[in-house]
């Protein structure tokens, strides 16, 4: 209920297009979620790369240089902490919920740690993300896609 009534501001605004939003069909994004994401980027447009989203909300490493020394550090503190913290948790769940993130989150697991791993679904989601809002249509999971255009239906 209280969900409902936080995201009535949006829908008035004409910044969702009912109560769900169509972002919600994303895997791992619950009505909470969707409303941080559309109260703290905004505009998507200002993202030029899905790189500038990805360290807008603090999902990327830091980086300290010096001559030819390249020092790699953990999470940069230059962040969106209320976004960061909402698609990390989103992306615990995602990978149960959709089997391509599942992958993503598999490969990632094999490579390094369960961390790193959620971080990389959580890239994959703000790539998902900016797709959908930039287009202003439904989410539509790979595996839909790819048996749609196997095989098409005749209208």
């Amino acid at each position: 209920m209280a969900e409902k009534s936080a995201l009535r501001p949006l829908a008035l605004r004409g910044q969702t297009s009912d109560s769900s939003g169509p972002l919600s069909p994303v895997p791992g994004l619950g009505p909470i979620t969707t409303l941080t994401w559309a109260l703290e980027i905004g505009d998507v447009s200002r993202f030029r790369t899905i790189k500038n989203a990805i360290s807008y909300c603090g999902l990327c490493g830091d980086e300290r240089s010096s001559a030819d020394k390249v020092m790699r550090m953990p999470l940069s503190k230059q962040r969106n902490r209320h976004i960061q913290r909402a698609l990390v948790e989103a992306a615990k769940l995602a990978p149960r919920q959709s089997r391509e993130l599942a992958m993503v989150y598999g490969q990632e697991k094999q490579k390094g740690n369960r961390n790193r791993a959620t971080l990389a679904v959580a890239r994959k989601m703000v790539a998902y993300l900016l797709a959908v809002d930039r287009q202003q249509r439904e989410f539509i999971p790979a595996e839909e896609r790819r048996a749609a255009v196997a095989y098409p239906t005749d209208s």
